[in-house]
């Protein structure tokens, strides 16, 4: 879908971080998942199969990134991983599977991956 100007509209560009975001997350179970629209950037039709694999070297750099990151706001607080009681994860992110393999491998058994509350 177009715009006036020509340029892609601002429903396109919805429905495509849409439908990246539902890979993301599908991603997480499933080995290649489809991601499709009729008329990208006004030019021909986007029919990929994106691959857990691809996934993982797309988000390999920032993902170490947000890593150092983690480890820099931990340090900065006094908190080692050896000192941290409990690690809880949110958001469907943190069911990407190498996010949870490499928060896993650092925190091992500090890390809840489910907070579960008192009845």
């Amino acid at each position: 879908v177009l715009g006036r100007d020509g340029m892609p509209g601002m429903q396109a560009g919805r429905a495509l971080r849409l439908q990246a975001q539902d890979a993301k997350e599908r991603l997480a179970r499933d080995a290649e998942v489809p991601v499709t629209a009729l008329r990208f950037l006004g030019i021909a039709a986007l029919n990929y199969a994106l691959s857990r694999a691809v996934f993982s070297d797309l988000i390999a750099t920032d993902l170490a990134g947000a890593m150092a990151r983690l480890e820099r706001a931990l340090a900065a607080s006094g908190v080692t991983p050896r000192t941290l009681a409990r690690l809880f994860l949110s958001g469907g992110t943190c069911h990407v599977p190498d996010i949870r393999d490499r928060i896993t491998r650092q925190f091992a058994d500090r890390l809840t991956p489910t907070l579960r509350l008192p009845d």
